[in-house]
Formats: structure tokens, sequence, C-alpha cells
């Protein structure tokens, strides 16, 4: 569902949301808009409080989830990369407590755009990208939201076995998106980027 961001203050922000429709008269949906305003300082501030990952809401990181792999670009509020479990829980009680909405997004392969949006953002490929377990008798496995399929694929591979559907994306995209992000921490550490 696409959101409209507008800057109220420095520190405020206005959604427009769309929302499931409450009427439907002569196919016309009615009801559908929605408005919250966000303190995103605050959300920010809760966020980093509780978290062992990493939490962003500078306008170069949010620049770079804007897209993913189709025409789409909407800037999130902000990016959190969860270390695990526990820090998921913590950012979506904190974005439940302000009403934020979230997305989450792993190799930023969407096409239709389902991995961009204005809300915060959870990108598991930094952190929690494993396998967590084979079982090839089985046939199963149970992997973290941020598992690039060519890596599923290749465990899987050396006992026989694969795992589809075959998209014609696979490992570039995450790769490109992981290098950008590589060198945005490099600016950072050289202090060439402030914030």
């Amino acid at each position: 569902m696409s959101s409209i961001e507008t800057q109220v203050s420095e520190t405020l922000i206005r959604i427009t949301t769309k929302i499931p429709p409450t009427q439907i008269i002569s196919r016309l949906q009615t009801g559908t808009t929605s408005t919250m305003t966000l303190d995103v300082a605050a959300l920010e501030k809760e966020l980093r409080a509780g978290m062992k990952g990493e939490v962003s809401f500078s306008d170069g990181d949010r620049g770079m989830y804007a897209s993913d792999a189709g025409n789409y670009r909407m800037v999130p509020i902000g990016v959190v990369l969860p270390r695990d479990a526990e820090d998921v829980l913590h950012t979506l009680a904190v974005c439940r407590r302000h009403g934020a909405p979230i997305i989450a997004r792993s190799g930023g392969t969407g096409i239709p755009g389902q991995s961009v949006n204005v809300a915060v953002m959870l990108d598991f490929s930094r952190h929690m990208n494993r396998v967590n377990e084979l079982n090839p008798e089985a046939k199963s496995a149970r992997v973290q939201p941020g598992i690039v399929l060519d890596d599923l694929r290749k465990a899987a591979g050396k006992h026989g076995l694969t795992f589809g559907p075959d998209p014609a994306q696979h490992i570039g995209r995450h790769d490109r998106q992981q290098l950008l992000r590589n060198s945005l921490d490099d600016v950072r550490r050289d202090g060439r980027q402030h914030r």
C-alpha cells in the first residue's frame, strides 16, 4: 500500500496512506485515505535504545533503500538492520507505539515495488541471512528472512536437492546493494559523512 510523506517540521512527518476500502459503490472505492503524523526523531531514538543491530535515518541510507528491482521509488522513514529476532520484536513494538508503518525486505529484488514504501524498513540481508537448519530426509529447511535463494540452493545442492521457483534475478541485485552499503560504511568510517 503506497504512502506519501510530507515534512511538517524538523522532526515531524505526515504520511497519507491507502487503507482497505470501507465501501465499494458502483465499482469505486471509498474511505481509503488515512493520514498519520509521526515524530521521526523520537522514533529513531527509541529504536536505537534497545537495538543490537543498526538503525539509520540518514538521507544517504534512506535514499539507497528507496528503490528495488522495479520502477518504484519511495524513500523509507528509516532503516533497521536487525541482528536477531529480539531486534525485530523491539522494532515492531516501537513502531506499534509510534503508529509507524513497517516494511520488510531482504535482497530488494521485488519488481512490482513490494519492498519499498514510506515506512520503517527492516533489512534482513546483512545479519539475518543464514540457513538455520537443513533436513535432507524431510526435504525441508528453516532459513532466516534475509537468505539469498542461491545460498539456500547451494546448501541444498550438497544433498541433491534444490528449491524452486527459479527467478530471473539471482544474487546480482543483492550484491550491488551490499556493495553500496559497504561503500557508505567506508565513507562513514573515513568521517566524510556526518549524521
